[in-house]
């Protein structure tokens, strides 16, 4: 799966699908008149509890870069750091952070889109 802006689109997508609320901000950085990068941000927010920024950034050399910052998720927030990969789904998504040069594992969390009212049962 090859991550770029038109993917996260999809994804923002998915999640406005699902009951999030979305603000999309152009995004552009100029450092002496010269671009350092231009892109998008989108804010999602699901009640009071959870808003995610996503970001999609494009620098002059073509690269591009993609990130997730959690402003909020029940009480949890994180910096702004750089996404690996994602990939939706239906019922969720889940982003994936520096993967292990080696072992391809990383740090990834799911989010899913819709509640999961199932009660866990005691072992």
């Amino acid at each position: 799966m090859k991550v770029t802006t038109e993917y996260m689109e999809e994804t923002t997508a998915a999640m406005v699908a699902a009951g999030f609320s979305c603000e999309h901000e152009r995004l552009a950085k100029r450092r002496d008149e010269m671009l350092v990068y231009e892109g998008h941000q989108w804010t999602l927010t699901r009640g009071p509890e959870v808003t995610l920024e996503l970001q999609a950034l494009r620098y002059p050399a073509g690269a591009e870069r993609f990130y997730l910052r959690i402003v909020d998720y029940h009480g949890i927030e994180s910096f702004s750091f750089e996404l690996d990969s994602w990939k939706h789904w239906p019922d969720r998504v889940e982003f994936k952070y520096y993967p292990h040069p080696e072992s391809g594992r990383g740090l990834s969390f799911k989010l899913w889109l819709h509640r999961r009212d199932t009660p866990s049962s005691p072992s």
